[in-house]
């Protein structure tokens, strides 16, 4: 978790690796989060939203609204004894309505 300094809200950052395959993926990623952000303008698709994306010592970075825990740090919670269906079932009816 970070905070924005400019709206002082906390963020998540994703920080790719400092190759040219990952600038290649990080390229490609920022083309299809703007453009799932394009389709679903009101947000009603489970899709991440990117706030912002930068350039810092030749690492692509990008500002991502934070959400909830994420799926390791909920395994870790539950002492890594697994995901029940039920949760499963939820993460998938999430997955397929973004598709």
């Amino acid at each position: 978790m970070c905070k924005d300094r400019k709206t002082d809200k906390n963020v998540a950052i994703k920080i790719t690796r400092n190759t040219e395959l990952d600038h290649k993926f990080a390229s490609s990623e920022s083309r299809l989060l703007n453009f799932l952000m394009e389709k679903d303008p009101e947000d009603t698709h489970n899709i991440v939203r990117m706030i912002d994306e930068f350039q810092f010592r030749e690492h692509h970075c990008f500002v991502f609204e934070l959400l909830k825990t994420d799926l390791y740090e909920h395994l870790k919670a539950i002492d890594f004894i697994g995901v029940d269906t039920v949760r499963i079932r939820g993460y998938a009816i999430q997955i397929l309505d973004a598709l």
